[in-house]
């Protein structure tokens, strides 16, 4: 099945944004068919399925989270969705099989809800899932119940494909077992991912240093950033203190725009040991040295806006700050050049997360919790019938489903320059995943958290740090153990 990927640029509708149940949907809805078209060069189409695969009409149910808007079950003219709907016919052509598409709302306080209806199903044995998706999250909770196949040890899900997100295989094995996977079968993989945002406006008032030439040289760190960013403010609402109506330096939109900047410099909750097991990390000097940086500039620097400056029940009001041109930089998602930032007056260009210096290899994404996780359940009826689905469906996602929202939606519709689309595909390359943070839910204590806390009071992370370590520790061995003991 050779086909070229159709993107249609000027004909797109984004999928929703979801994060933690908020959905964000692109306002502009337009119709396939009113406009032009661009296709995509040709790409040499690979499988690893072999060819005349027929389950015999096998009927695959499929748990999706309905929020994050990864199905659909008819065409509408709206280019993703559309996209979604020839994916799945595809499939069911190619393998014979029938799909059950079952969405379920997910929230953050309906997400045990969610979680406990994969599980009492499964082990009722009543066969009323074949794969599930879920939050990044919490999806992991499930592995100790022993209602998730190993997926390496099915027949045909192959982890060497490119649509696999690899590094999350590698990183999160346990006992050499992956149990949930993501890639592109989910385009969570590409909206969730961290950035930073800069106003072309203000940085040509302000004289700055050309930001992708940063990037370009490799010298766009975390120090850098805060340089240009922290003596970037002014009263314009003349109230005498800081507010919504300012111009600063740098907006962290949320608390959790707090870790992407330890991820970025290359510090991972917890790395592999030669054995294959994790072991904390959060306790080197290194992790020590970031921590004071950002806690300093957050809570000293007068051109650093966040919920330490002013209480906002959620990020709207930053980001609408960054929207209105009152910003210079902006920390967020990829996904937001496109439903928060698309009707911007000011230019704007996208940058990966910094660095923690010059020398340091390469830059580092991390991957929002709204991201999808994907998993088949011990209950299926046909272990080879869901892992060939599973695997045709990022297959197809890959040639498909992704390029139409990436390459379209955010590298050609909503990137205001040729850089910011060479942007784009830098932060996509630079994903970090680690087991620590993986499974910060099924292990019982989220360090993110203890980050984020750690920031907004501006406390030592040392001492925060050696406060959790042993808890942390202790929940990381028990979760080992329990699935150790699944064989």
């Amino acid at each position: 099945m050779k086909k070229k990927a159709t993107l249609i640029a000027s004909l797109l509708i984004l999928a929703q944004l979801a994060a933690c149940g908020e959905t964000t949907v692109d306002p502009t809805v337009t119709t396939a068919g009113s406009g032009d078209s661009t296709e995509a060069p040709a790409e040499t189409r690979a499988s690893s399925l072999p060819e005349g695969l027929n389950f015999g009409g096998k009927e695959i149910k499929i748990l999706y989270w309905l929020e994050q808007g990864e199905c659909t079950d008819e065409q509408n003219g709206e280019v993703v969705n559309d996209a979604l709907y020839d994916r799945d016919r595809t499939v069911e052509d190619r393998l014979g099989v029938k799909l059950a598409n079952l969405p379920r709302s997910y929230t953050w306080d309906s997400r045990m809800e969610y979680i406990d209806a994969i599980r009492q199903s499964v082990m009722a044995g009543d066969d009323s899932f074949d794969l599930v998706s879920g939050q990044y999250a919490t999806m992991p909770t499930l592995i100790p119940d022993g209602v998730l196949l190993a997926l390496n040890d099915t027949k045909y899900i192959d982890f060497s494909n490119p649509w696999w997100a690899r590094g999350l295989v590698e990183e999160t094995a346990i006992n050499g077992k992956v149990y949930l996977a993501s890639g592109e079968i989910s385009i969570s993989n590409i909206k969730e991912l961290s950035c930073f945002f800069y106003n072309k406006r203000l940085a040509d008032e302000y004289s700055i240093e050309d930001p992708y030439k940063l990037v370009e040289s490799g010298e766009w760190t975390l120090d850098k950033l805060f340089e240009l960013s922290g003596n970037v403010y002014s009263d314009l609402d003349n109230d005498g203190k800081k507010s919504i109506g300012d111009l600063y330096g740098i907006s962290f939109s949320t608390d959790n725009n707090f870790p992407p900047l330890v991820t970025g410099a290359g510090i991972q909750n917890t790395t592999q040991t030669k054995d294959g097991y994790p072991e904390l990390t959060l306790g080197s000097e290194k992790m020590i040295d970031v921590m004071s940086k950002i806690t300093k500039f957050v809570h000293s620097s007068e051109g650093s806006l966040s919920s330490v400056d002013i209480t906002v029940d959620n990020g709207d009001a930053v980001k609408g700050a960054f929207a209105n041109g009152l910003t210079l930089f902006a920390s967020g998602l990829i996904s937001d050049a496109a439903t928060k930032y698309n009707d911007m007056k000011d230019d704007f260009g996208v940058l990966p997360v910094p660095k923690y210096d010059k020398n340091q290899d390469s830059y580092l994404t991390l991957i929002n919790e709204g991201n999808t996780l994907f998993g088949i359940t011990t209950s299926t009826k046909d272990i080879d019938a869901a892992s060939a689905t599973m695997e045709a469906l990022c297959e197809e996602n890959h040639y498909t489903v992704s390029p139409a929202y990436f390459e379209v939606a955010l590298k050609v519709k909503y990137s205001r320059d040729d850089e910011s689309a060479k942007m784009f595909d830098l932060i996509r390359e630079g994903v970090a995943f680690d087991f620590g943070r993986l499974y910060s839910g099924a292990t019982g204590v989220n360090l993110a958290v203890q980050i984020k806390d750690a920031i907004t009071k501006d406390n030592s992370w040392s001492t925060v740090y050696a406060e959790q370590k042993d808890k942390v520790k202790a929940g990381i061995d028990s979760f080992i153990e329990s699935v150790k003991n699944l064989d």
